[in-house]
């Protein structure tokens, strides 16, 4: 069946026809991932890629790394954000930058579409981040590629929403359930086990990879 989301009323509709829910691939033996977590010291590197606009709700982030800095700031927090940025968005998020002076914690760089180039950036971080704020694209369910690109890659990552491949997922935080908290993301990374990457790396081969995705939606059709 086709599930329907009404926005106004939050209900669901139920037609007669059938549906198959799947989500996005990717091609998870092209990302390379380190044998173990990169250990945070002096420094937490979040990375984020994508197209960046509202419904990533970077600004969420932004004032969190300020209250950090306030509140503790015994590690410094440095972004890089990899992708080009939505022309209004972009005028908001330098205005909190510059604001609250976060310019030597960020770095933009232009959009880099190589899975080699990839996977070599997000070796170097600790975090992944996915979207913050996919309510505001009005849909319930989401399957963002960017999270699988961390998965396949072995990065942790954090984000909020509602996707059937990682609801019972210990490597990625969402902040459906908790509160978006530096201090409690770095005890969580802490506490990730040694060779979070190699499993992480598996599970998207298991589960995330084409040939799983495409095998399932033959299986569903019949074929």
């Amino acid at each position: 069946k086709i599930i329907i989301y009404d926005y106004e009323i939050h209900k669901y509709f139920l037609n007669e026809d059938k549906f198959i829910l799947t989500s996005n691939a990717v091609d998870s033996r092209s990302y390379l991932f380190n044998k173990k977590k990169n250990k945070i010291t002096n420094t937490l590197n979040l990375i984020f890629i994508g197209y960046l606009s509202n419904w990533h709700g970077i600004e969420k982030l932004l004032f969190s790394m300020y209250n950090y800095i306030q509140s503790n700031n015994k590690i410094f927090i440095k972004l890089d954000i990899y992708g080009i940025i939505d022309e209004n968005y972009s005028k908001k998020i330098f205005s909190i930058i510059n604001n609250l002076n976060l310019k030597p914690n960020i770095t933009f760089h232009p959009p880099e579409y190589d899975t080699y180039q990839i996977s070599k950036k997000f070796n170097t971080a600790h975090i992944g981040v996915g979207s913050l704020s996919l309510n505001q694209s009005k849909t319930f369910y989401r399957s963002e590629l960017k999270i699988r690109e961390y998965c396949a890659a072995g990065l942790p990552f954090i984000f909020k929403a509602n996707d059937i491949d990682f609801n019972k997922f210990n490597f990625c935080l969402n902040l459906n359930f908790f509160e978006l908290n530096i201090d409690d993301i770095i005890n969580w990374y802490n506490h990730l086990p040694e060779n979070t990457p190699e499993i992480m790396h598996n599970y998207s081969i298991s589960n995330l990879d084409y040939s799983v995705k495409v095998k399932y939606l033959i299986s569903k059709l019949k074929l």
